[in-house]
Protein backbone atom coordinates (compact mmCIF):
# COMPACT_ATOMS: atom_id res chain seq x y z
CA UNK A 1 0.00 0.00 0.00
CA UNK A 2 1.43 3.42 -0.93
CA UNK A 3 2.53 5.59 1.99
CA UNK A 4 2.14 9.33 2.46
CA UNK A 5 5.51 10.95 1.81
CA UNK A 6 4.97 14.02 4.00
CA UNK A 7 4.54 12.15 7.31
CA UNK A 8 7.37 11.16 9.63
CA UNK A 9 7.52 8.00 11.76
CA UNK A 10 5.41 9.71 14.43
CA UNK A 11 2.68 10.54 11.93
CA UNK A 12 3.46 14.25 11.95
CA UNK A 13 3.56 16.35 8.80
CA UNK A 14 7.04 17.35 7.69
CA UNK A 15 8.89 18.61 4.64
CA UNK A 16 10.37 15.96 2.36
CA UNK A 17 14.17 16.07 2.10
CA UNK A 18 14.98 16.73 -1.57
CA UNK A 19 18.66 17.54 -1.11
CA UNK A 20 19.79 14.36 -2.90
CA UNK A 21 17.83 15.16 -6.06
CA UNK A 22 19.47 16.67 -9.10
CA UNK A 23 18.23 20.02 -10.38
CA UNK A 24 15.93 19.71 -13.38
CA UNK A 25 13.58 21.94 -15.37
CA UNK A 26 10.05 21.64 -14.04
CA UNK A 27 6.75 22.91 -15.42
CA UNK A 28 3.22 22.58 -14.04
CA UNK A 29 -0.08 23.57 -15.66
CA UNK A 30 -3.19 23.90 -13.47
CA UNK A 31 -6.79 24.95 -14.09
CA UNK A 32 -9.80 26.23 -12.15
CA UNK A 33 -13.33 27.15 -13.28
CA UNK A 34 -15.58 29.88 -11.89
CA UNK A 35 -19.27 29.36 -12.71
CA UNK A 36 -21.10 32.68 -13.18
CA UNK A 37 -24.44 33.90 -14.48
CA UNK A 38 -24.69 35.29 -18.03
CA UNK A 39 -25.29 38.80 -16.65
CA UNK A 40 -22.11 38.76 -14.56
CA UNK A 41 -20.09 37.32 -17.44
CA UNK A 42 -21.25 40.21 -19.61
CA UNK A 43 -20.24 42.69 -16.89
CA UNK A 44 -16.82 41.07 -16.82
CA UNK A 45 -16.53 41.43 -20.58
CA UNK A 46 -17.47 45.09 -20.22
CA UNK A 47 -15.23 45.58 -17.14
CA UNK A 48 -18.25 47.02 -15.30
CA UNK A 49 -18.07 45.24 -11.92
CA UNK A 50 -19.10 47.55 -9.02
CA UNK A 51 -16.05 46.59 -6.93
CA UNK A 52 -13.61 47.56 -9.66
CA UNK A 53 -12.04 46.41 -12.89
CA UNK A 54 -11.65 42.64 -13.24
CA UNK A 55 -9.79 42.12 -16.56
CA UNK A 56 -10.45 38.47 -17.31
CA UNK A 57 -8.71 38.49 -20.67
CA UNK A 58 -5.48 39.70 -19.12
CA UNK A 59 -2.76 37.96 -17.11
CA UNK A 60 -1.08 37.79 -13.72
CA UNK A 61 -4.20 37.70 -11.51
CA UNK A 62 -2.79 34.77 -9.52
CA UNK A 63 0.94 35.48 -9.60
CA UNK A 64 1.36 36.84 -6.06
CA UNK A 65 -0.37 33.82 -4.53
CA UNK A 66 1.83 31.33 -6.35
CA UNK A 67 4.97 33.10 -5.15
CA UNK A 68 3.84 32.89 -1.49
CA UNK A 69 3.06 29.16 -1.57
CA UNK A 70 6.05 28.22 0.60
CA UNK A 71 4.90 30.32 3.53
CA UNK A 72 1.34 29.04 3.25
CA UNK A 73 2.19 25.33 3.47
CA UNK A 74 4.67 23.98 6.03
CA UNK A 75 5.51 20.75 4.15
CA UNK A 76 6.58 22.45 0.92
CA UNK A 77 10.24 23.16 0.18
CA UNK A 78 10.83 26.68 -1.15
CA UNK A 79 10.99 27.01 -4.91
CA UNK A 80 12.48 29.81 -6.97
CA UNK A 81 9.94 30.34 -9.71
CA UNK A 82 11.41 31.49 -13.00
CA UNK A 83 8.05 31.99 -14.72
CA UNK A 84 4.40 32.34 -13.72
CA UNK A 85 1.74 32.87 -16.36
CA UNK A 86 -1.97 33.09 -15.51
CA UNK A 87 -4.56 33.23 -18.30
CA UNK A 88 -8.27 33.90 -17.77
CA UNK A 89 -10.79 33.27 -20.54
CA UNK A 90 -14.50 34.12 -20.43
CA UNK A 91 -16.63 31.34 -21.92
CA UNK A 92 -20.40 30.89 -22.29
CA UNK A 93 -21.13 30.05 -18.65
CA UNK A 94 -17.83 30.35 -16.80
CA UNK A 95 -14.38 31.85 -16.52
CA UNK A 96 -11.63 29.34 -17.25
CA UNK A 97 -8.36 30.02 -15.43
CA UNK A 98 -5.10 28.33 -16.35
CA UNK A 99 -1.72 28.90 -14.73
CA UNK A 100 1.72 27.73 -15.82
CA UNK A 101 4.58 27.73 -13.33
CA UNK A 102 8.17 27.02 -14.27
CA UNK A 103 11.40 26.60 -12.33
CA UNK A 104 14.77 24.88 -12.32
CA UNK A 105 15.24 22.98 -9.09
CA UNK A 106 14.86 19.80 -7.08
CA UNK A 107 11.09 19.75 -6.66
CA UNK A 108 8.01 20.30 -8.80
CA UNK A 109 5.83 23.39 -8.90
CA UNK A 110 2.35 21.88 -9.16
CA UNK A 111 1.34 23.35 -5.79
CA UNK A 112 2.38 26.80 -6.99
CA UNK A 113 0.32 26.41 -10.18
CA UNK A 114 -2.70 25.20 -8.17
CA UNK A 115 -2.30 28.13 -5.80
CA UNK A 116 -2.13 30.59 -8.70
CA UNK A 117 -5.44 29.43 -10.22
CA UNK A 118 -7.05 29.28 -6.77
CA UNK A 119 -6.05 32.86 -5.95
CA UNK A 120 -7.28 34.05 -9.34
CA UNK A 121 -10.60 32.24 -8.84
CA UNK A 122 -11.02 33.75 -5.38
CA UNK A 123 -10.22 37.19 -6.81
CA UNK A 124 -13.07 36.82 -9.30
CA UNK A 125 -15.35 35.53 -6.52
CA UNK A 126 -14.55 38.53 -4.34
CA UNK A 127 -15.14 40.95 -7.21
CA UNK A 128 -18.51 39.43 -8.10
CA UNK A 129 -19.97 38.15 -4.80
CA UNK A 130 -22.09 41.27 -4.27
CA UNK A 131 -23.93 40.46 -7.50
CA UNK A 132 -24.55 36.77 -6.89
CA UNK A 133 -24.24 34.59 -3.76
CA UNK A 134 -24.32 31.32 -5.72
CA UNK A 135 -20.96 31.65 -7.50
CA UNK A 136 -19.26 28.27 -7.73
CA UNK A 137 -15.53 27.50 -7.98
CA UNK A 138 -14.97 23.99 -9.30
CA UNK A 139 -12.61 21.58 -11.04
CA UNK A 140 -9.43 23.04 -9.59
CA UNK A 141 -6.91 20.48 -10.80
CA UNK A 142 -3.44 19.81 -12.15
CA UNK A 143 -3.54 19.38 -15.92
CA UNK A 144 0.08 18.53 -16.61
CA UNK A 145 3.38 18.15 -14.79
CA UNK A 146 6.69 18.01 -16.64
CA UNK A 147 10.21 17.24 -15.47
CA UNK A 148 13.20 17.33 -17.74
CA UNK A 149 16.85 16.77 -16.95
CA UNK A 150 19.16 19.69 -17.62
CA UNK A 151 21.52 19.04 -20.48
CA UNK A 152 23.81 21.14 -22.60
CA UNK A 153 23.16 21.60 -26.28
CA UNK A 154 25.30 19.19 -28.21
CA UNK A 155 26.92 19.80 -31.54
CA UNK A 156 24.70 19.14 -34.54
CA UNK A 157 24.41 15.41 -35.13
CA UNK A 158 23.23 13.24 -37.97
CA UNK A 159 19.42 12.75 -37.96
CA UNK A 160 18.77 15.65 -35.57
CA UNK A 161 17.18 19.06 -36.02
CA UNK A 162 17.50 22.16 -33.87
CA UNK A 163 14.17 23.35 -32.43
CA UNK A 164 13.55 26.85 -31.09
CA UNK A 165 10.48 28.36 -29.39
CA UNK A 166 9.88 32.11 -29.12
CA UNK A 167 7.62 34.40 -27.10
CA UNK A 168 4.76 32.84 -25.14
CA UNK A 169 5.53 29.43 -26.61
CA UNK A 170 8.97 29.41 -24.98
CA UNK A 171 7.30 29.68 -21.56
CA UNK A 172 5.54 26.34 -22.09
CA UNK A 173 8.58 24.17 -22.80
CA UNK A 174 11.44 23.20 -20.51
CA UNK A 175 14.08 24.69 -22.81
CA UNK A 176 13.46 27.29 -25.55
CA UNK A 177 16.19 25.64 -27.64
CA UNK A 178 17.02 21.95 -27.97
CA UNK A 179 17.73 19.21 -30.46
CA UNK A 180 15.51 16.31 -31.48
CA UNK A 181 16.12 13.26 -33.58
CA UNK A 182 13.96 12.82 -36.66
CA UNK A 183 13.68 10.70 -39.74
CA UNK A 184 14.29 12.33 -43.10
CA UNK A 185 11.01 13.57 -44.59
CA UNK A 186 9.31 14.22 -41.22
CA UNK A 187 6.74 17.03 -41.53
CA UNK A 188 6.74 20.17 -39.39
CA UNK A 189 3.21 19.30 -38.20
CA UNK A 190 4.42 15.87 -37.04
CA UNK A 191 7.15 17.45 -34.92
CA UNK A 192 4.72 19.92 -33.32
CA UNK A 193 2.10 17.27 -32.52
CA UNK A 194 4.75 15.13 -30.86
CA UNK A 195 5.93 18.09 -28.79
CA UNK A 196 2.32 18.88 -27.82
CA UNK A 197 2.17 15.46 -26.16
CA UNK A 198 5.19 16.30 -24.00
CA UNK A 199 4.48 19.95 -23.14
CA UNK A 200 1.36 22.06 -22.37
CA UNK A 201 1.08 23.21 -25.98
CA UNK A 202 -2.34 23.50 -27.60
CA UNK A 203 -3.10 20.94 -30.36
CA UNK A 204 -2.26 22.21 -33.82
CA UNK A 205 -5.96 22.45 -34.73
CA UNK A 206 -6.36 25.05 -31.95
CA UNK A 207 -3.22 27.00 -32.89
CA UNK A 208 -3.69 27.88 -36.57
CA UNK A 209 -1.90 31.23 -36.22
CA UNK A 210 1.44 29.93 -35.00
CA UNK A 211 4.18 30.72 -37.52
CA UNK A 212 6.96 28.27 -38.37
CA UNK A 213 10.33 28.91 -39.93
CA UNK A 214 12.89 26.49 -41.34
CA UNK A 215 16.46 27.74 -41.45
CA UNK A 216 15.17 31.28 -40.73
CA UNK A 217 12.71 31.24 -43.64
CA UNK A 218 8.94 31.24 -43.05
CA UNK A 219 7.50 27.89 -44.02
CA UNK A 220 4.35 25.78 -43.80
CA UNK A 221 3.15 22.97 -41.57
CA UNK A 222 3.31 20.46 -44.43
CA UNK A 223 6.96 21.18 -45.19
CA UNK A 224 9.29 18.18 -44.78
CA UNK A 225 12.42 18.42 -42.67
CA UNK A 226 15.94 17.18 -43.18
CA UNK A 227 18.62 16.36 -40.58
CA UNK A 228 20.52 19.50 -39.64
CA UNK A 229 17.57 21.85 -40.20
CA UNK A 230 16.69 24.61 -37.74
CA UNK A 231 12.95 24.67 -36.96
CA UNK A 232 11.47 27.67 -35.15
CA UNK A 233 7.96 28.11 -33.73
CA UNK A 234 6.77 31.72 -33.37
CA UNK A 235 3.60 32.87 -31.54
CA UNK A 236 0.85 34.78 -33.37
CA UNK A 237 1.51 38.48 -33.84
CA UNK A 238 -1.09 40.65 -32.08
CA UNK A 239 -1.71 44.35 -31.92
CA UNK A 240 -1.26 47.07 -34.49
Amino acid sequence: MPELTHLNKSGEAEMVDVSAKQDSVRIALAESLVILTPDILQLLRDSDIPKGRCPCDRKNRGDPGSKKMFGAHSTLPPSSLTKVSVDLQIESDLVRIQATCKTTGKTGVEMEALTAVSVAALTIYDMCKALDKSIEIKSTRLLKKIRREIRRLECRKVNTIRILFFGKLADLVTEPEFQQQIESGTLVSDVYEKLAQQYPLEPLAQQPNIKVAINQQLSGWDQSLSPGDELAFLPPVTGG
